[in-house]
């Protein structure tokens, strides 16, 4: 081969022979280090591939647990209207029981104005001499221009 070049001396034939023998082991050194690259790299995606399979499963999870507080949200809003709207009901009814209160104390006011005392009390007291009074918290006896208070029992 050699022989077959013309105007390279053998020395230089030689030298250049070895630059590029050289030249190719770098290759193959790059060629083996660029298929572990690829090894690792696909290692490394396979164990990536398998750390999101494992991580799916719980991401579906935590996806359904959303859906759930989701419809409980819905349903707490839900409750929470109609407990306001049986609020309003029962403060209507409050209202309307109030007034049926103001309406019963003027009644009784009325009718106790008629009667003042029950009637046989009213007789029992007549033949003892012992006039009675009446007020909204006590019974007043007045006997012989003595006045006593008792409290009803």
């Amino acid at each position: 081969m050699s022989s077959e070049v013309t105007g390279i001396t053998p020395e230089v034939y030689r030298a250049v022979v070895q630059i590029v023998d050289e030249r190719m082991k770098e290759i193959e050194v790059t060629r083996e280090d660029f298929d572990q690259l690829r090894r690792a790299v696909e290692e490394a995606q396979a164990r990536s591939e398998k750390r999101f399979a494992q991580l799916a499963r719980p991401l579906a999870g935590l996806a359904e647990a959303q859906k759930q507080m989701e419809q409980l949200g819905i349903e707490t809003r839900r409750e929470l209207k109609e407990l306001a709207e049986a609020q309003q009901r029962t403060e209507q009814v409050m209202a309307e029981l109030g007034v049926a209160q103001k309406e019963t104390r003027r009644e009784v006011g009325r009718l106790s104005d008629r009667f003042l005392v029950h009637p046989p009390t009213e007789a029992v007291a007549k033949e003892a001499g012992i006039t009675l009074a009446v007020s909204y918290e006590r019974w007043v006896f007045f006997r012989e221009n003595t006045l006593k208070v008792r409290r009803p029992t």
